[in-house]
């Protein structure tokens, strides 16, 4: 009896094991495709069999030379790519989503498995911002500054681990293709809103442990999404009164009697 009590909590744990490892879990080794929302590329290689295809495989970073100054004309007129703490940072997943004061755009060396998903255990650089929201032909340049995002790499001395590394920042954004739906209020809290395709060159200033790091290049159908209300969304006003209904109920009211006021 205690044998097959042990087997089966054996099975038991091994289900449940499969059941809950679904969904957007980390994938088990790191190098795999690269298109920016979030699907392997029909180019990419092949992995091994049995390999998670939501790992990234690190391609050649586009050529760019660092600047403290990035300029339009040197934007990379190739596929994103980059140099973080000088190793290879391969841009899997773009991600573009109202922030709580602004919008901000994530670049995720890991893939999306669905448009309103999470990725777990990814590396990645969010830059938050500021202005008008995005749309083609609008332009966001920041001059180098501290804050405004920051940059979730692996730690210096244990690549096992991560760290979020603020530094001073600059950098060029630009959306050539903006095919998003608006807000729906009616509908789901979590909205796939549509895809955006752009350029962009961001420089990250190095101290310490951290060297100087950048991304820059194309991208082609970043995921634009909802991920609960909006911070621009506004309430309906309620309704206004209706003045017929109220002039109706005047008119119908019985006169007071003399020396009485109104009741």
């Amino acid at each position: 009896m205690r044998l097959r009590g042990l087997v089966w909590c054996g099975v038991s744990w091994g289900l449940c094991a499969g059941a809950f490892g679904c969904g957007d879990d980390p994938p088990k080794e790191r190098p795999t495709p690269v298109k920016a929302g979030g699907g392997a590329s029909k180019d990419a290689p092949k992995g091994a069999p049995g390999a998670d295809p939501a790992a990234p495989v690190a391609g050649a970073a586009p050529d760019f030379t660092w600047s403290e100054t990035p300029a339009w004309d040197k934007v990379p007129d190739a596929p994103l790519g980059g140099v973080a703490n000088e190793k290879p940072f391969p841009v899997v997943t773009v991600l573009v989503e109202p922030g709580l004061k602004g919008w901000k755009i994530a670049f995720h060396d890991r893939a999306l498995k669905r448009p309103t998903g999470l990725i777990v255990g990814s590396h990645h650089l969010d830059l938050h911002l500021e202005g008008d929201s995005p749309a083609v032909g609008k332009k966001f340049e920041k001059p180098m500054a501290f804050g405004g995002g920051y940059w979730q790499l692996p730690k210096p001395g244990d690549d096992t681990k991560a760290t979020s590394w603020n530094a001073p920042n600059a950098y060029l954004l630009e959306f050539t293709k903006w095919d998003v739906k608006p807000w729906d209020p009616e509908g789901p809290a979590f909205q796939s809103a549509g895809t955006a395709s752009g350029r962009v060159a961001v420089v990250y200033k190095g101290s310490g442990e951290f060297k100087d790091s950048w991304l820059a290049g194309h991208f082609e159908g970043a995921t634009v999404r909802y991920m609960g209300r909006p911070y621009f969304a506004v309430d309906a006003p309620p309704p206004a009164p209706d003045a017929g209904a109220a002039a109706k109920s005047d008119a119908g009211a019985a006169a007071p009697a003399p020396g009485e006021g109104p009741k």
